[in-house]
């Protein structure tokens, strides 16, 4: 199953027809996007918020982050500010990341 996060309820309908499930909300409603993130098998983050872009952004990445656990993918499509979130480590285009514990380290391969 696929959810996909909407800010405007006129993009639901056409989300439900091609059966996405979606997730109506802004990305500084959280709460609803971590719950959603529990639940998935991987979070593909593209959206953006431009009235606070570097701290709703990393925010939310760290949040999804913890809230997928190990062994699940996230993958990180938006600004470059949320590079050094991470355990003080810079983590460059292309570079995995492996979560352990409630934040996310570089993985060493």
């Amino acid at each position: 199953m696929i959810h996909i996060q909407v800010r405007s309820e006129a993009k639901i309908p056409k989300l439900k027809e091609l059966g996405v499930e979606t997730i109506q909300s802004t990305l500084t409603e959280m709460d609803k996007l971590i719950e959603a993130a529990k639940r998935a098998d991987a979070v593909i983050h593209t959206a953006v918020d431009y009235s606070d872009f570097a701290g709703i952004d990393s925010a939310l990445s760290k949040a999804l982050v913890q809230a997928l656990g190990a062994g699940k993918k996230f993958i990180y499509t938006s600004g470059i500010h949320v590079t050094s979130l991470y355990d003080g480590i810079l983590l460059t285009l292309g570079q995995p990341v492996q979560v352990s514990g409630p934040t996310a380290t570089a993985a060493t391969t």
